[in-house]
């Protein structure tokens, strides 16, 4: 299932994060923690697999590290509370922050394998995509999901960074005239608006300027969102796509 893994460096657990409510792309409504829309159900896609449920890969607590972190997590809130009532407030603001972060870090702390590569994983959430084998996985009640051809989430979820594919002005859009995100044919179009580096030396990427293109993306009036662009601060900018096979088959066209 799904196409060779790519050249380039991925992350795990980018979207369930704790206290971040994601809303869908289609209905605004808050996605269930797979990014999945319980409102309009109707447009997502079946099971991301056919596999039965007691062969994929189960999600387990990583008790080990739970503990640790969770040990941790009160020592540093307990000497954020000392320095409360020593009256170093802002030694205290830090030794709490710290331990919120050291407590989501025990919540994610779990223990599982790729359902596509096997390769062990100590950090899932939602959907996310294996350093190992670059493929993208699905947790679903407490099992890793292999994602492939039909799948759709709430979201623009399917990233790829730009620094693997041609040059913007040379992209090819695979699903001309059809809805980016189920593939009917569009009734109309939202602009995508990318911003990247001028090219220089035959590179995108090549230090300089930044040029600003639109391209329009055609939808159905059921979807919205189909494709999004993602440009963070010391962050090679990414696409990100909702439908798997628009990803798959975008990257097939684009490749570097």
């Amino acid at each position: 299932m799904g196409i060779a893994p790519l050249p380039m460096p991925v992350s795990i657990d980018q979207f369930d994060l704790p206290g971040k409510a994601l809303k869908c792309a289609d209905c605004g409504a808050t996605l269930l923690n797979t990014l999945e829309c319980a409102h309009c159900a109707a447009s997502l896609a079946p099971p991301p697999s056919q596999i039965p449920v007691s062969n994929l890969p189960a999600v387990h607590r990583n008790w080990p590290a739970t503990l640790l972190w969770a040990l941790c997590c009160a020592a540093s809130a307990a000497w954020g509370l000392w320095s409360l009532v020593d009256g170093s407030w802002f030694k205290a603001f830090w030794l709490v922050l710290l331990a919120l972060v050291l407590l989501a870090l025990s919540v994610l702390a779990v223990s599982t394998t790729c359902p596509q590569c096997a390769a062990r994983l100590t950090r899932v959430a939602g959907i996310g995509r294996c350093p190992h084998c670059a493929g993208f996985y699905l947790v679903r009640d407490a099992r890793m999901h292999p994602i492939g051809e039909g799948f759709v989430a709430g979201i623009p979820a399917f990233n790829i960074p730009l620094d693997t594919l041609r040059l913007p002005t040379q992209w090819q859009w695979p699903w001309s005239g059809r809805c980016a995100v189920c593939r009917a044919p569009a009734t109309r179009h939202e602009k995508l608006h990318v911003v990247v580096p001028v090219a220089l030396a035959n590179s995108v990427f090549a230090s300089g300027a930044t040029a600003e293109l639109d391209f329009p993306i055609p939808h159905c009036d059921r979807h919205r969102k189909g494709v999004a662009f993602e440009r963070e601060v010391n962050k090679v900018p990414e696409l990100k796509f909702r439908s798997w096979d628009h990803w798959r088959d975008f990257v097939q066209s684009n490749r570097a």
